[in-house]
């Protein structure tokens, strides 16, 4: 099995949820750095020495700041989203009025109280990749596929990158420079077990306090076997700092009785092929975003992977923001926007003020 030291030079995430220490490492040896603060602005600003500290999982996310006006937002019942629509091939739709789009609450028609469109802004993306052992043949495609899609963004959105095995490493910190990030993708190596929920807590301390709308893109063939954070943990600090998620698992969607065997001391890997598709679907309704899960790699030469990766980059910008007034009674988590004149169009939403659990 491949250690952490047999990685080029990355930062190594170690913590949990309630905290996590950084420490940079080479070819030769470890060098303990810095605490990625989550709560802090930036993970760039690295020292030489260790600290620790603890947040709150459970800790009161600020309250929303709405686009409409007090005289709307302040109505009981205010239920504001930030909504991108994309056709068929993954082209945005920038141009929809507010009559373009049907309110739904469990069947029940809404009228809109709030429309704006939203012209295209910065968004800050983090790019988590499962580098458990089981990824081995699969990192040249996602490898190549994520240099397209980082290619593709926009000059001024920014972008760090993390892999994840038995805990998360940072192979790149937050930048505008995008080829700086594609060459980290050379980086990637599959090796050992899969902390996935510790690596979602971590890229959302990545972020930092800035003012770009964050989204999260996780790819991952497996399930969850070696995080401290659980699935509630990711959640939670999803929703508190308001960042999107869009996953993609490559595999069936099944969760195994055991936890698979990622890779073995001999450097190789069982396949099985199962993703915890419950799961990443749970966060991203939770959180908001969505969950593609496509087929394995060798069974589709790549295919299904690439047009999710191109979905998703279609989806990144809220073009548009929708607010609705829930009637008493009604189940806020139940609102569903929709196309009238194009019910096929994928309609992507996020909700401001999410109802409490």
């Amino acid at each position: 099995m491949r250690r952490a030291d047999a990685l080029p030079d990355v930062i190594l995430i170690r913590g949990n949820a309630r905290g996590i220490v950084a420490h940079r490492t080479n070819p030769a040896r470890r060098t303990l750095v810095a605490l990625l603060a989550l709560a802090l602005a930036s993970c760039a600003s690295l020292r030489s020495h260790s600290q620790t500290y603890s947040y709150s999982t459970t800790a009161k996310p600020p309250p929303p700041v709405f686009a409409a006006p007090p005289e709307i937002a302040d109505k009981p019942g205010y239920l504001e989203a930030k909504v991108s629509v994309e056709n068929q091939s993954s082209s945005s739709i920038p141009t929809l009025q507010q009559a373009d789009f049907i309110a739904d609450l469990s069947g029940v028609q809404v009228p809109i109280a709030f429309f704006r469109q939203n012209p295209r802004a910065p968004i800050s993306i983090g790019i988590l990749v499962d580098s458990s052992g089981s990824m081995e043949p699969k990192l040249g495609t996602v490898k190549r596929e994520l240099a397209g899609f980082i290619n593709g963004l926009d000059p001024s959105d920014q972008v760090f990158l993390i892999a994840f095995t038995y805990q998360p490493f940072l192979l790149q910190t937050l930048t505008t420079d995008h080829q700086a990030v594609v060459r980290s993708l050379a980086k990637l190596r599959a090796f050992g077990q899969t902390a996935l929920y510790d690596s979602i807590v971590s890229g959302v301390g990545v972020f930092g306090k800035g003012p770009n709308s964050k989204v999260i893109l996780l790819i991952t063939d497996g399930i969850d076997n070696t995080s401290t954070a659980t699935e509630q943990d990711a959640v939670d600090w999803l929703k508190a700092d308001s960042v999107r998620i869009y996953a993609i698992g490559i595999g069936s969607a099944i969760i195994a009785s055991s936890t698979p065997a990622n890779a073995s001391g001999s450097g190789t890997y069982d396949d099985v092929n199962s993703v915890d598709a419950k799961a990443l679907r749970e966060i991203a309704r939770d959180a908001g975003g969505a969950v593609f899960i496509v087929p394995p790699l060798s069974k589709d030469a790549g295919q299904g992977f690439s047009g999710a990766v191109e979905k998703i980059s279609g989806m990144l910008s809220d073009r548009y923001t929708i607010g609705v007034v829930v009637p008493p009674g009604a189940s806020a988590s139940a609102l569903r926007l929709s196309i009238a004149t194009h019910p096929g169009e994928i309609v992507t939403t996020h909700l401001v003020n999410p109802p409490p659990q």
